[in-house]
């Protein structure tokens, strides 16, 4: 049993360090993203969708919102809080050089960061415990 502990630590180790590598690549790209969008615009919410999730029968509500660059409506889609109905104003934050790269503050979650990082840290807590197990031989 001492054996399969510290066949396994490793394992969960790695596992947490991979997982919380990719919650960090997703923060970082989600900062960048809200560094490149200096140009602040005034989005009216046209439509509403709903995604239903892979697990389960968990629906997300989706919107796609309409604002103005240089005289010309674009349109975004983000997923975002139950409170929006169509025909909300929200502020939008876009890159100038790329108006498709758009931050909406109202519309972004944190729950999938917060549950990467604790499925992570749950792997990595896993892993330290199985190699202390195996270390002094508990069972």
């Amino acid at each position: 049993m001492v054996t399969l502990y510290l066949l396994l630590s490793p394992l969960f180790l790695l596992g947490g360090a991979v997982l919380l590598g990719i919650a960090e690549a997703r923060r970082r790209a989600v900062l960048k993203r809200r560094q490149r969008a200096t140009a602040r615009a005034d989005a009216r919410v046209t439509e509403k969708l709903v995604r239903t999730g892979r697990i389960g029968e968990r629906t997300v509500p989706c919107f796609i919102f309409e604002f103005p660059v240089n005289g010309s409506l674009r349109r975004a889609q983000a997923a975002g809080t139950r409170h929006m109905r169509e025909g909300d104003t929200v502020t939008v934050f876009y890159d100038p050089d790329y108006p498709e790269s758009v931050y909406i503050p109202q519309a972004q979650t944190r729950t999938a960061a917060a549950a990467l990082y604790f499925i992570s840290g749950c792997w990595l807590l896993g892993g330290v415990l199985l190699f202390i197990f195996g270390i002094f031989g508990i069972k």
